[in-house]
């Protein structure tokens, strides 16, 4: 089986940078963004949304700039898995199990 991914990462993103636009751009159906998308949690969430319209499947691996200004590890922790969770086709790697094309692969970072 073959399977092939994008590989998004390091954009470090503020949240008064324009619109990420990613439309017309995937060359693969899976993506792997590989974090420091953003600190801010409002840029990060829309920017994962953005990805999920644009691949099949986006894994996201978060990065040390996504807890950049953030008080409590656990809580950001808590609020990026939840934005994965609830976003159409992301998936968070952190203490999950990724199921494709019927092999599973535990992931933890």
């Amino acid at each position: 089986m073959e399977i092939g991914f994008d590989i998004i990462g390091d954009l470090f993103l503020s949240p008064n940078d324009e619109f990420f636009n990613w439309y017309n751009k995937p060359t693969s159906l899976y993506c792997i963004a590989t974090g420091n998308i953003s600190s801010d949690i409002g840029k990060l969430q829309k920017t994962l949304r953005h990805l999920g319209e644009c691949y099949k499947g986006v894994f996201f691996v978060t990065g040390s700039h996504e807890f950049d200004e953030c008080n409590d590890i656990h809580d950001r922790i808590h609020t990026i898995n939840h934005i994965c969770h609830r976003t159409d086709n992301v998936a968070g790697l952190w203490h999950h199990v990724v199921v494709m094309e019927n092999i599973a692969k535990n992931s933890w970072l």
